[in-house]
């Protein structure tokens, strides 16, 4: 590796009494960002309010236009939204409909915009399979097979879909499924070269010693190997996976926040964590992946952490980071505002490598040398 990761300063990105969460950056080919997410009026986690909403930045993320409806079933709560844009430029939307005030999955949907999020399709029906929520990873594309993935899942179901534009997704691969057995949960994925896709995925069974999970498929996603646990993030339990692969950098960035409230610590020190590693790496186990840097929640309070990173890569080659904090209003119901930030290569520092110390992978300033299973500092 030759460059470190950094970010800038976390800033308030959309903070309203309004309910803002998950959602997908785009960026168009003119080098405008579109950010597609749940808005709830009416301010709740879950609610037969939430629709489908955009806003455009034509700054690389400085400043956004208000909110607009994109798509409301004006019956149903339309959320767990997630997606991403084709080579073409179209921008495509899963999420599905529930009806809160029943607590039951209605259906799950696609839709999409050829013209920059100006316009957008009817809604079409994902078919077949137990899968209920796609994210809360992005699209990707698999060079090697060229077409477009999006994983999805159920509790205790992981599945992976395909398609050659972004339109039709009947095409699906079961990931794992363990249906009774296994509380698997929220799951990004990310092509990285050779036909390998790698994913990492949420443990919903809730404890210390369960980290975000791996599989990895070598043959484009057709079969896949369940590698267990990472170290992501560390000694705590990881929700709201986001994964993605720098190309020019052969590099992988993992994204989560751990919610150690709900394993009996505070809720005031939940942080958002940023993780890399190398594909090769992940290939061979799925415990080397190498801490780049953690916050702090931005609105540390008795609530537990919202989190959902969503990514996009700037016309200036840096990443727009947004994710949401929350809390608990007085009347019971959860707020939830959007804060971003920017995450960059820093190439002042050219002979950076990992070294392992106690079982722990480090990422450091000097030049190491791999002998067998240790780094060597080089003298």
């Amino acid at each position: 590796m030759s460059s470190t990761l950094r970010i800038t300063e976390i800033k308030e990105s959309h903070i309203t009494d309004d309910h803002t969460a998950e959602g997908f950056l785009a960026t168009n080919k003119n080098g405008s960002i579109i950010h597609v997410f749940r808005l709830d009026p009416s301010g709740d986690h879950i609610g037969n309010n939430g629709y489908i909403a955009k806003r455009i930045s034509e700054d690389n993320g400085k400043t956004w236009s208000q909110p607009q409806k994109v798509y409301d079933s004006n019956e149903y709560d339309d959320r767990n939204v997630h997606g991403g844009i084709t080579k073409s430029g179209r921008i495509v939307c899963f999420f599905r409909e529930f009806d809160a005030e029943n607590n039951s999955h209605i259906g799950k949907y696609t839709i999409h915009s050829d013209d920059g999020g100006s316009s957008w399709s009817e809604k079409r029906k994902i078919k077949g399979s137990p899968a209920t929520v796609y994210g809360t990873g992005q699209m990707f594309y698999n060079d090697d097979l060229q077409k477009y993935c999006m994983t999805g899942y159920t509790t205790g179901y992981l599945e992976i879909r395909f398609s050659d534009d972004g339109i039709n997704w009947d095409e699906y691969v079961v990931i794992d499924d363990r249906r009774g057995e296994k509380k698997l949960s929220e799951i990004a994925g990310a092509y990285v070269g050779d036909n390998r896709i790698i994913c990492i995925a949420r443990n919903n069974e809730r404890s210390t010693d369960n980290q975000l999970m791996q599989y990895v498929s070598v043959d484009g996603g057709e079969n896949w190997d369940f590698y267990g646990n990472t170290n992501i993030p560390k000694d705590h339990w990881g929700t709201a996976p986001q994964l993605f692969y720098d190309k020019q950098k052969s590099l992988m960035i993992a994204m989560t926040v751990d919610r150690r409230s709900q394993t009996g610590s505070n809720s005031n020190d939940e942080r958002l964590y940023i993780y890399s590693n190398d594909a090769n790496e992940s290939i061979l186990s799925s415990k080397t992946w190498v801490l780049q840097t953690s916050f702090i929640r931005p609105n540390p309070n008795p609530h537990r952490f919202y989190g959902y990173p969503s990514y996009t890569k700037m016309s200036n080659g840096n990443y727009l980071i947004t994710f949401s904090d929350n809390y608990k209003r007085e009347n019971g119901k959860e707020n939830a505002s959007l804060y971003q930030f920017e995450l960059f290569f820093d190439s002042r520092n050219h002979n950076n490598a990992f070294i392992k110390v106690g079982g722990t992978w480090l990422f450091v300033e000097k030049k190491y040398v791999k002998t067998s299973d240790e780094w060597k500092l080089i003298t």
